[in-house]
């Protein structure tokens, strides 16, 4: 049987998978993994944003990281690795 909290979670999965995250959410997310790279994905404000994301919203958000590499240190190959690890 299930529990009162797994149906709440099957429902926000349900509702990312269609919705995803608020834009201002993809941008604080954006901010935090340009800024601190790798490092940031260790706090938990970072994997709240992530994991409120759709999957088209987190390739989407990897796809802008790639393009702004050149312009921010902190976006490494280990970075783009574990948000592809995200999908």
């Amino acid at each position: 049987m299930s529990t009162l909290q797994e149906i709440y979670e099957a429902a926000m999965r349900r509702q990312r998978e269609g919705y995803g995250a608020a834009p201002t959410t993809v941008e604080a997310l954006m901010y935090e993994l340009r800024t601190d790279g790798e490092r940031a994905l260790s706090t938990s404000n970072c994997q709240r944003r992530l994991h409120d994301l759709s999957t088209d919203q987190v390739r989407a958000v990897t796809e802008r990281l790639t393009r702004l590499r050149a312009r921010y240190p902190a976006i490494t190959d280990e970075l783009l690795l574990a948000l592809a690890d995200q999908l």
